[in-house]
Order: C-alpha cells, then structure tokens, then sequence
C-alpha cells in the first residue's frame, strides 16, 4: 500500500480488484485450504493499511 501510495496511485482501486475476485467466486473450501486469503479478509486487511497510511484521506492531486 505504501508503495502504491508513495507513486502516486490511489491504493484504494485494490479494493475493487478484491470485489471483483470475490464475486468470481472460488473453491468454497475453508481459507486455511486455500493458496490465497479470501477476498473479504484481504478487503480488510487493504482498508486498515490505507487507513495507516493516509488517515486523512486520498492526498491533494491524487484522483482515484
């Protein structure tokens, strides 16, 4: 995220990459099985590291 944020992308569009995953749809078996976390839980994860890194908000100049 912080990469993300310190070239001047909105990290924020990795949310929506996550939404799209989630809505493909996967194997329904538990995560721990899986070779990747679920979306949801990396939804999570993506909001609480923006929300570490820009408390305040997308910066000015920056457009999603």
């Amino acid at each position: 995220m912080r990469f993300l944020s310190e070239s001047g992308y909105d990290p924020r569009a990795l949310i929506e990459v996550m939404n799209v995953l989630e809505q493909a749809g996967g194997g329904g078996q538990p995560e721990f099985l899986s070779t990747h976390p679920d979306p949801g839980n990396r939804r999570g994860r993506i909001e609480a590291a923006i929300e570490e890194i820009d408390p305040q908000g997308l910066p000015a100049g920056r457009e999603r």
